[in-house]
């Protein structure tokens, strides 16, 4: 088990189904600017490292010869199967794996992508290699972390709205600043990157915006879109859960506005 309760499967598996309908359709937006970005063509092949319910994978179908899909989460796989069989795509390649070690080749595929996986890693460098082992040389790979929280409105209202309801498990202010432990700030993200082989590294952060919801909806929407919500409804009591969402969703009314939520996050893209 990882000292990072991100890095373990139980909360993905937990959340598979409502990180697809309610997290995918936003993170659609941050999926097509990367995919824009490196601008596959229709005889790659490529893979998806942590692809999730596969945000990027459907995105990537229609335009190249061949995904393939990794996750360690059965669940999110499952959650992929349905919608390659219901949508009737036959290029999508999914399997259940540890994303440190692909089981790939060296040198199989011109495109990597990492859409908010990669950073919870428990050994990112790791991560980053086996991405670089099996590109192809001049192979790119475009990997997406989150920014510091606090250029984020909507994880600022999420944790607001968390810790309202449950100050216990307010993190120390030196804690407090971001979720990814790492790849938030930008000398991290590229010297990591630069240390498993990749080059000519560009950043860019990128934000976009969640829909402008009542806050019932938005606190529904995070209790069953967003991983460590999930889990923590999943260690409390119903009952005690109850009564302490009270405060979590009177939070949100007292600091929501008319102006949508927005999250930034990084996308970097290396070259082997």
């Amino acid at each position: 088990m990882s000292g990072n309760k991100l890095s373990d499967v139980l909360p993905w598996d937990l959340v598979a189904d409502g990180y697809a309908s309610e997290i995918v359709p936003v993170f659609n937006q941050w999926a097509m600017d990367s995919i824009d970005r490196v601008r596959p063509g229709k005889d790659d092949v490529v893979i998806d490292v942590a692809t999730g319910p596969g945000t990027v994978a459907l995105l990537l179908a229609g335009r190249v010869k061949q995904v393939v899909a990794l996750d360690f989460s059965m669940e999110m796989i499952a959650r992929l199967d349905r919608e390659i069989k219901n949508r009737h795509i036959g290029n999508i390649l999914s399997k259940v794996c540890d994303c440190q070690e692909l089981p790939y080749a060296s040198h199989s595929f011109d495109l990597a992508f990492s859409q908010f996986g990669l950073m919870f890693f428990p050994d990112r460098v790791r991560g980053f290699r086996e991405m670089h082992r099996v590109l192809k040389a001049g192979g790119k790979a475009a990997v997406y972390s989150w920014a510091p929280i606090s250029q984020s409105t909507a994880m600022t209202m999420m944790m607001g709205a968390l810790f309202a309801g449950f100050p216990e498990a307010r993190p120390k202010e030196n804690e407090a600043k971001t979720i990814v432990h790492g790849l938030d700030d930008l000398d991290t993200f590229r010297s990591e990157m630069g240390m498993a082989g990749f080059k000519n590294i560009s950043i860019e952060p990128v934000t976009h915006a969640f829909p402008l919801l009542d806050p019932d909806a938005l606190w529904i929407s995070m209790v069953k879109g967003s991983a460590p919500v999930t889990l923590m409804k999943n260690h409390t009591a119903a009952e005690i859960w109850q009564e302490k969402e009270k405060a979590c969703i009177q939070y949100i009314r007292d600091h929501q506005s008319d102006v949508p939520l927005t999250s930034t996050a990084y996308l970097a893209i290396g070259v082997k």
